[in-house]
């Protein structure tokens, strides 16, 4: 039988980094710096749930 699952801290990881990444890209280039911002609230988030 297959299960299904779903990883919460994935999905709170990708609307914490996909808010700030809406909230911090203004001006030119808002692809690239949402992209860049998103990233580092990814990887910002993964160091806070090693120390959870």
């Amino acid at each position: 039988m297959t299960t299904f699952t779903i990883d919460l801290w994935l999905l709170v990881v990708g609307a914490i980094a996909g808010a700030g990444a809406a909230i911090g890209a203004t001006g030119r280039g808002r692809v690239l710096k949402g992209g860049v911002i998103g990233a580092a609230l990814a990887v910002l988030a993964g160091v806070v749930r090693g120390y959870l």
